[in-house]
């Protein structure tokens, strides 16, 4: 990989962080190299970072088909608004969004799936009469360090609410 322009001023090497005095170093596509292999590695970790969105936009699609959500309901499109700040509006503006906002739109749909589950596990237990905490056990070996028995439920296993 050849170097653009040898390093004019004092710098720090922006793939290694190593300070160059001026005139050592090159200085391509706005960045300032230590020598070659670091320039070829500053290419490879900016290769990596595609790589790296191009996964998050597939990943996004699958866990968006796996989790049943058709992105073209209303609540579905509400959501990558309000994820994006109005960025993405649509599964089809995900094929232009960056990294960021791909990893938002998932973020929101995985606490969005998470406050579904966690809510049909507490009508579970409502409509059971068990404890939200333990889910009826009462107790556990692994609580061993804070008293064994589930501080909600005093070791019942049955709500007290």
């Amino acid at each position: 990989m050849e170097s653009t322009r040898t390093n004019k001023y004092p710098a720090h090497c922006d793939a290694c962080d190593r300070y160059l005095p001026a005139g050592q170093g090159a200085w391509a596509h706005g960045n300032t190299y230590c020598g070659v292999r670091c320039e070829e590695d500053a290419t490879r970790r900016a290769q990596e970072r595609i790589n790296a969105e191009v996964e998050a936009r597939r990943q996004l699609q699958q866990t968006l088909i796996a989790t049943a959500v058709t992105p073209e309901t209303p609540q579905t499109a509400e959501l990558m608004v309000k994820a994006t700040n109005g960025r993405v509006t649509s599964l089809a503006d995900l094929q232009d969004a960056n990294a960021e906002d791909v990893n938002a739109v998932m973020i929101a749909v995985a606490k969005r799936d998470s406050a579904n589950r966690t809510r049909a596990k507490r009508e579970e237990a409502k409509r059971t009469n068990t404890c939200t905490r333990c889910g009826g056990a009462g107790r556990a070996d692994k609580w061993e360090r804070t008293g064994s028995i589930c501080y909600k439920c005093n070791g019942s296993g049955k709500d007290h609410e």
